[in-house]
């Protein structure tokens, strides 16, 4: 009786032990990670057109694009219709569910007008940490190639020419789990030499 009951203790503690080994590793493979973000520009006495176009991947399927233009124009806004000074845009949440999910928030800012303007991105993204990785890209002209960013400065654009910043969010390893993050676009846009 003593040796069946031993036999069935070590039964039961290696079942259970198994069950809680398997809920780990299910655990450890579940992901929860949520990014929201934003895009907004305020503009001065410029004439430009501003796009957002927000891409995620998530999951092996990459979500159709989210596309938004807005145009501005500060002097005479009946010119232009929907003319507008400030605008702000905020995308639905991003929920990553294994590794490389991503999303690639694209920004162009094009100058519509006969004189040359200022862009300056002012750009919030989560650190390289706890499996998350970003990056940004800075690009400049009328076919807008890679290109050098001054903080203080921002990009000078002549006419037809855009700036363009590319915000990438790659969830790079699942042995983190980060809650969530918010990133964010701003852009000022103001007539060069004002």
């Amino acid at each position: 009786m003593k040796r069946k009951f031993k036999l069935f203790a070590t039964i039961a503690s290696l079942c259970l032990c198994l069950a809680l080994m398997a809920f780990g590793v299910y655990a450890a493979s579940t992901v929860k990670y949520t990014a929201s973000g934003s895009v907004s520009f305020e503009v001065s006495d410029v004439f430009v057109t501003m796009t957002s176009k927000l891409e995620a991947t998530v999951g092996g399927t990459k979500s159709a694009d989210v596309d938004d233009s807005q145009k501005s124009y500060t002097g005479d806004a009946t010119k232009v219709p929907s003319a507008t000074t400030e605008y702000s845009k905020a995308f639905e949440a991003v929920k990553f569910t294994k590794t490389g999910d991503n999303i690639v928030l694209t920004v162009t800012i094009k100058n519509d007008g006969a004189s040359a303007v200022n862009v300056k991105f002012t750009v919030s993204k989560p650190e390289n940490v706890n499996g998350i990785t970003s990056a940004v890209a800075y690009k400049k002209g009328e076919t807008p190639t890679e290109t050098t960013y001054q903080e203080a400065t921002g990009l000078q654009l002549a006419t037809k020419e855009s700036a363009v910043v590319v915000l990438t969010i790659t969830l790079a390893n699942m042995e983190y789990t980060v809650e969530s993050t918010n990133y964010s676009v701003v852009a000022d846009v103001a007539r060069a030499n004002a």
